[in-house]
């Protein structure tokens, strides 16, 4: 017994330390062995194992310094692998491993410019022999309690783009717990990294093997878009120039049957962003993008997101000139469309995509549009801008909430509120504009008329509502208002057409349709209309002719409507340069209204519109006519009163051959249209007509004019003609007889009377005569005997009501001139030195202060002066002391003024101003009853005082 036992010892220890030895020694060796052969015999590259050990008791391999290429830089490697094989594998119908620990792996991903993978490369493999038995897929058993990567690093490089992409991935670490390859058992997941950039990541889950399937949640952090950019940069022309990204989501995978995704509480923040383009042209900028709450569903082709919130957005699009936006400029250009290849067989068409967004907001953005397309570059500049969308679905088919608020410009406010679906295109919008800048528009006026758009402001809140079916429906309701309107004529540069405000209440617009209007308030509006030399007119100039234009077809017109039109303190100039003295006049203070307006009715309209001509003639208009057929109803009352006949010099002059010297006009007009058949009356009032110089013209009438006026005027100094119109409009008649009576009658009752003496007496001043205020020379002051006598001619106008009084300015070329040449020079001499102390930035004297020149500055500020006035300096006064060659250009200077009769004129009509403003003043006389007269020139008397004579008249 003994001896047996013995004998199970010895074979126990000698089989232990065979065991043992083949454990401990011979398996390493022989798998280092073959290992160094087959990576020998395979690899490419320099291949090394260092060192294998493995424990027979404990079942724990080691494998130390697995390594492939250059020692010093290896494309792969392994600084540790351990492995702890459990007994039970033996009984339990898997591999078994307590722990799977690999630390330092070291792999480098490298992409050359070819696209040649260097992990390829590695290793040259025999070809593999096809089984002719059938393949069996089933996942051999193996169950790891723990498995883990530790202290690994992964570099990733690609040299196929312009630039490489080259980063790094460090610290990474992998645990995965109670991995089983059999069915259905999951496994806890942590793996976390931080890359050379600064990426970080974490990814806590579980996977399960059989089937492949994972799920948990992966942070990613401080991701660079720059090291990833040039994957962009090489489908697309952008230029990074900062952007930062992070990324987190719970997420669900699964190989089972089909590749299964989903996501669910995904958020993606990028901030800030800057892109430019290729000439380093800023595109767009951004604080921060951040979607939230965003799930994900591959199977079921859904996106849902719950915000995309956008801060500080810019953006900048430009148009250039071949209608290209600089936006595309930067995309690849777009492949021609390969043809589906037709087949019989019906296909089940793709499901599209779902993807839906609760809400996008955009805040404190701006957007910076240029156009140069147009015949004037166009830039328009949005900021401070929020925009809102609320249950946005990509497929359009459900309404979503659309909000906005914008800056335009520096000034305007533009806001839009309501809700808008894409398929089919349906769109109702509340949209308000505040002090919105329109002269951008002036780029799609110039190309069709010659105007320039120097302001104009629009202010609306409107409701857009637009539906798109088989037809387009649209149709606008709401106010608007045009503010500050100012064009020009841009031949000219004279105003053409202003405002202060155009205001259309209750606009109801619907396309096809009809449009209505409300109230249409004009305040303060202004037009300028001229008849040219050659007979055209300033509107006609103006327009630019489309000679590409077609035809328009014949339609029937929209019904339009306007319920009525408001002018407010209106204005207008008209001029005719077509005579040989060009006549104007001014329209002013036009106030009234015009009733309801209809183009499908045959109503007629009210007018009702009063104003002045030239600031103090009075005039109406009232009564009624159908605006779109005048031929069918017009019954028209106008009135002038009061107007001034001296404006209509340039008429009288080409078809009377006399210029008016004064008088005044009053005008009645009486127009009544029955179908076609017109009754007019024509009531003409001249009071105190007066002709002046006969005026050469081939069309003037061939009539003694000067005795018809001197037949026509009655005792008061009036021309009363009754001129009706009567007949058909395609051939009217006059009646002239009333006119030859009238002329007639006049003839036999004209009267003449009242001199100055006369008012003198009736007025309490004697024998004194009135006809002239005395004023001294080179001086528009009145002294106190001008003013005593100006108030005795005021009582006896007032005395006599009925009496005018016209007031002659006069001066006098001998008295006056040499004066007011001496005023310019001195005070030339002053302004010029003035300017020459502003320009070296010296200090300058104070205003009251006489400045005493010294005869050197005189010399300096005369010879500047005589230049100045293009007169030539005489070489003689070079050879005159200093004082004498002041005095001799002083008196060049003086004379030359002399003979300049502008500043007579004006000395002349300020004294007549000054008179008339006296006698209003201080004489309380209506400024109706006084003239000015055209100025005139007189002769010194006795006193050397210069005389303005005054005229009376009935």
């Amino acid at each position: 017994m003994l001896k047996v036992f013995k004998r199970a010892a010895l074979i126990f220890v000698v089989g232990t330390a065979c065991y043992a030895w083949v454990g401990f020694l011979l398996l390493p060796s022989l798998a280092l062995k073959i290992g160094k052969e087959q990576l020998s015999n395979y690899a490419n590259v320099p291949a090394y194992i260092h060192r294998i050990e493995f424990n027979p008791f404990s079942l724990k391999l080691d494998v130390w310094g697995v390594s492939l290429g250059e020692m010093d830089m290896p494309q792969a490697s392994i600084q540790h692998l351990q492995a702890n094989l459990e007994l039970d594998s033996l009984w339990i119908g898997a591999a078994h491993l307590d722990a799977v620990s690999v630390q330092g792996v070291n792999l480098s991903v490298l992409f050359d410019k070819k696209g040649n993978l260097n992990l390829t490369q590695l290793f040259t493999l025999p070809e593999s022999e096809t089984s002719k038995t059938e393949t069996n897929n089933d996942i051999f058993p193996v169950v790891i309690n723990r498995f883990e990567i530790i202290d690994s690093r992964v570099r990733y490089a690609d040299q196929q783009q312009k630039e490489t992409v080259d980063v790094t991935f460090n610290k990474i670490n992998l645990n995965l717990s109670q991995i089983d390859t059999r069915p259905d058992s999951d496994a806890p997941l942590s793996l976390s990294l931080v890359a050379s950039d600064g990426t970080e990541l974490e990814w806590q889950g579980s996977v399960t093997v059989n089937p492949l399937r994972s799920k948990g949640i992966i942070n990613v952090n401080k991701v660079p878009l720059k090291s990833w950019w040039p994957y962009v940069a090489q489908a697309v022309e952008l230029k990074l120039k900062k952007g930062k990204v992070g990324v987190t989501a719970q997420y669900e995978f699964s190989l089972h049957q089909a590749l299964e995704l989903k996501l669910k509480k995904a958020a993606l923040t990028i901030s800030p962003l800057a892109l430019t383009d290729k000439n380093n042209l800023p595109l767009a900028n951004f604080k921060q993008l951040a979607v939230s709450d965003a799930s994900f569903n591959l199977t079921e082709q859904t996106v849902n997101i719950g915000k995309v919130a956008i801060d500080s957005l810019e953006a900048w699009a430009d148009l250039d000139k071949n209608q290209q936006i600089n936006w595309q400029k930067i995309l690849p250009p777009a492949k021609a469309a390969k043809p589906k290849a037709t087949t019989s067989d019906k296909t089940t068409p793709e499901k599209p995509w779902a993807v839906a967004i609760q809400s996008i907001a955009l805040t404190n953005s701006g957007l910076h549009w240029k156009d140069a397309s147009q015949s004037i570059p166009v830039s328009l500049n949005t900021s401070k801008m929020d925009i809102k969308l609320s249950n946005f679905d990509l497929a359009g088919t459900k309404p979503f909430e659309l909000n906005v608020k914008s800056q335009i410009e520096e000034f305007g406010q533009l806001a839009a509120k309501g809700k808008i679906q894409l398929t089919p295109l349906t769109v109702d919008l509340n949209i308000s504009t505040n002090n919105l800048d329109l002269t951008e528009a002036q780029a799609w006026i110039t190309p069709v008329a010659r105007v320039e758009l120097r302001s104009a402001t629009l202010d609306s809140n409107l409701a857009l509502k637009l539906a798109m079916g088989k037809q387009l429906s649209a149709s606008v309701s709401g106010d608007v208002t045009l503010n500050n309107l100012h064009t020009k004529d841009a031949i000219n540069k004279r105003d053409l057409l202003k405002w202060d405000s155009v205001a259309v209440n209750n606009i109801d617009f619907v396309l096809d349709k009809h449009l209505k209007l409300g109230l249409i308030t004009l305040n303060k509006p202004y037009v300028r209309f001229i008849i040219n030399e050659n007979l055209t007119t300033n509107v006609g100039e103006l327009i630019i002719a489309d000679k590409t234009a077609s035809p328009a077809a014949t339609s029937k017109p929209m019904p339009i409507s306007i319920q009525g039109i408001q002018i407010n303190n209106g204005s207008a100039n008209f001029a005719d340069f077509s005579l040989s003295q060009n006549f104007s006049t001014a329209l002013q203070q036009l106030n009234g209204k015009i009733g309801s307006i209809n183009n499908q009715q045959n109503t007629a309209t009210s007018v009702n519109i009063t104003g002045k001509v030239d600031a103090y003639a009075p005039v109406t208009i009232a009564g009624s006519l159908t605006p779109f057929d005048p031929l069918r109803k017009l019954a028209i009352e106008t009135s002038f009163k009061n107007v001034e006949l001296t404006t209509l010099t340039p008429y009288s002059g080409k078809f009377a051959g006399y210029r008016i010297r004064k008088g005044r006009l009053t005008l009645d007009l009486n127009y009544q249209i029955e179908r076609g058949q017109l009754q007019a009356q024509n009531k003409v009032l001249l009071e105190q007509l007066q002709l002046g110089e006969k005026v050469e013209s081939p069309d003037a009438v061939n009539l003694p004019i000067k005795l018809a006026v001197a037949l026509l005027k009655d005792s008061k100094g009036q021309i009363d003609i009754d001129l009706p119109l009567r007949g058909n409009l395609e051939d009217p008649q006059f009646r002239v007889g009333p006119i030859i009576w009238q002329t007639v009658r006049n003839l036999l009752t004209r009267a003449v009377q009242a001199p100055f003496k006369f008012v003198s007496k009736i007025a309490g001043g004697g024998n004194q005569d009135l006809s002239q205020v005395a004023f001294t020379a080179g001086s528009v002051e009145l002294n106190d005997e001008a003013k005593k006598a100006l108030l005795t001619l005021s009582k006896g106008l007032q005395e006599r009501p009925l009496l005018k009084l016209e007031i002659e300015g006069t001066s006098s070329p001998v008295l006056d001139a040499p004066i007011l040449a001496q005023y310019r020079l001195q005070s030339t001499l002053r302004e010029t030195y003035i300017q020459g102390l502003k320009e070296r930035g010296k200090r300058l004297p104070d205003e009251n202060k006489v400045i005493d020149f010294s005869t050197g500055e005189r010399l300096d500020l005369l010879e500047i002066l005589i230049q100045n006035n293009k007169l030539t300096f005489n070489p003689e006064w070079k050879q005159l002391s200093r004082s004498e060659r002041v005095e001799a250009m002083e008196q060049a200077l003086t004379t030359h003024w002399e003979k300049q009769p502008r500043y007579l004129r004006l000395l002349a009509q300020q004294r007549a101003a000054v008179i008339k403003q006296f006698l209003t003043e201080e004489g309380k006389i209506d400024s109706e009853r006084l003239y000015l007269l055209d100025v005139s020139d007189t002769k010194q008397d006795e006193q050397q005082k210069v005389a303005t004579v005054l005229h009376l008249g009935g």
